[in-house]
C-alpha cells in the first residue's frame, strides 16, 4: 500500500481546513433534512438509535453489505463508504428516480434491521429516521469528504489506522479486484489512483496537526 504513495505529495488537491469543514458540515446535518433529487451526488449516513450497535461482527457487516447490493446499487453508483458498529457513511450518486433511490435506503435499512432482530431476539426500530444527507455541490466537498469518510474509524476510535479497517472502501482503491464501487469515479476526479492516496495522506498529516 506504502508503495503507492509518491515522494513528493502534490498540495493542490488538498481540502482546505480553514473553513473547519467538520463543524459547519455537521451543524448543517442537525438542522435540516434536504429533499434527494435524481443524478445528485450526496454524503449520506445514518446511525442506530439511542446507544445500540448496528455491527457485532462480521456477519452483520457481510449481511447489511449484502442488503446494499440487493438495493441500494440499483438505484445508485457508490464512490465511498465506511461502515462502523454504530453508524455508516456513503458517498453515491443517486440514480434516475429519486423516490425509487429513497425506497432503496429503506428497504437496505429495514432488511437488515429485520434479520438483525431475528438474529439477537430484538424489538423495534433500528436505525434513526430519516436517513440524513448532505448535496456533495463541489470539488472541495468532493475531495473532503472523500476522505473524511475513509478517516472516519480512526475518527471515532475504532480502530487506530483508518487504513486497515476492513469496512472501508478505502482499500478497494488500492486493487483491481471485482467490486459494485465505481472506482473511476473518483480516481478521475483526483487523476489517479496514486493521487487520491496522496490526498489522503496530506489529509493526514494536517489532521495529526490539528489533534
Amino acid at each position: 500500500m506504502i508503495a503507492l504513495i509518491l515522494s513528493r505529495p502534490d498540495r493542490s488537491l488538498a481540502p482546505v481546513r480553514s473553513y473547519q469543514p467538520d463543524l459547519i458540515y455537521f451543524m448543517a446535518y442537525a438542522k435540516n433534512v434536504i429533499p434527494i433529487e435524481a443524478n445528485k451526488v450526496y454524503h449520506i449516513y445514518n446511525r442506530a438509535i439511542a446507544n445500540d450497535i448496528l455491527f457485532k461482527n462480521d456477519s452483520d457487516y457481510l449481511k447489511f453489505i449484502f442488503y446494499c447490493k440487493k438495493f441500494l446499487v440499483l438505484q445508485s453508483s457508490i464512490y465511498a463508504y465506511s461502515l462502523l458498529p454504530n453508524h455508516f457513511h456513503f458517498l453515491l450518486q443517486v440514480g434516475n428516480n429519486a423516490e425509487l433511490f429513497s425506497k432503496a435506503v429503506a428497504d437496505t435499512c429495514n432488511g437488515y434491521a429485520r434479520w438483525f432482530n431475528t438474529k439477537y431476539n430484538r424489538k423495534g426500530s433500528l436505525f434513526i429516521t430519516p436517513f440524513k444527507r448532505n448535496e456533495v455541490k463541489d470539488d472541495t466537498a468532493l475531495a473532503w469528504i472523500t476522505w473524511y469518510i475513509h478517516r472516519n474509524p480512526s475518527h471515532h476510535h475504532v480502530i487506530e489506522d483508518w487504513q486497515q479497517w476492513k469496512w472501508s472502501s478505502y482499500r478497494t482503491y488500492l486493487t483491481d479486484l471485482p467490486t459494485l464501487l465505481q472506482r473511476e469515479y473518483l480516481t478521475k476526479f483526483f487523476g489517479s489512483r496514486e493521487k487520491l492516496v496522496e490526498h489522503h495522506f496530506i489529509n493526514y498529516e494536517d489532521w495529526l496537526e490539528q489533534e
